[in-house]
């Protein structure tokens, strides 16, 4: 579980939430949506413990991220970055495994249960025959899957997400949403991830968290769909949500 206490951050001098509380469960699938420059990747770096904060604080399970050493969050928390830089030569194989760096001595040697954990979470995203592949020969849905491998084999509570659907096509989008619901429920799982597919968080997701800044507003699909906020926030001169179909679409 992570808890948003009274949190206030910003980037390059700009604050974009103010005296935020909210909270994602385990065993749920939370999308993060907001215009363009809101803060959604400043808010997931804040809760791993990337960006600084300027008041408040998150905690994990009861516990503070300021007070854990890196080693203990990276057990507790795994992140998916936008980033798509493969390394050539590296097999899929080999990527899930940097995942057990966490649990490894200085030397990085894995033990027979750590080979366990790799070979569960590639066949977890149905990755499991990609095995001796190069990843730069993949393409980016089944890139990101094995991103999502190497998070799970970090074994942590917590996986958080930044866009992992863009450059997907729809089927993939899906797809890749209906991945990360069956983790969060099946796993128990708190999963957060940032996107602006509004119609696959909708459809798909247990809570909404939308950023309009300064605020934080986390609530469930249907009950966000109806307060109207939807509405006020993304329509514009081309485009409005519609609360019925609970999608963006445009004016006519």
């Amino acid at each position: 579980m992570i808890e948003i206490k009274n949190y206030s951050i910003g980037f390059n001098g700009k604050e974009l939430l103010t005296g935020c509380n909210s909270a994602f469960h385990s065993g749920t699938l939370t999308a993060l949506i907001g215009r363009n420059g809101a803060g959604k990747s400043t808010l997931l770096r804040s809760i791993i413990g990337l960006e600084s904060r300027y008041c408040g604080d998150i905690a994990v399970d009861g516990v503070s991220v300021k007070s854990m050493s890196p080693r203990e969050r990276a057990r507790r928390m795994a992140l998916v970055a936008t980033r798509r830089e493969r390394v050539p030569g590296l097999t899929c194989r080999q990527a899930v495994e940097l995942g057990r760096t966490p649990y490894t001595s200085w030397s990085g040697a894995l033990s027979e249960a750590d080979h366990s954990v790799v070979d569960e979470a590639l066949e977890s995203v149905g990755m499991a025959s990609y095995a001796s592949r190069r990843i730069d020969t993949l393409s980016d849905g089944e890139y990101q899957k094995i991103m999502i491998a190497r998070a799970l084999a970090q074994d942590s509570g917590i996986l958080l997400l930044d866009e992992p659907t863009s450059f997907l096509d729809q089927p993939g989008r899906y797809g890749l949403c209906r991945l990360l619901a069956g983790l969060a429920r099946e796993r128990g799982k708190c999963i957060v991830f940032s996107t602006h597919e509004v119609d696959v968080a909708f459809e798909i997701c247990d809570s909404i968290a939308l950023i309009v800044p300064p605020d934080l507003k986390c609530m469930s699909a249907d009950r966000l769909s109806e307060s109207g906020l939807m509405e006020k926030h993304f329509t514009t001169e081309y485009v409005t949500f519609d609360p019925v179909r609970k999608r963006i679409v445009g004016k006519l």
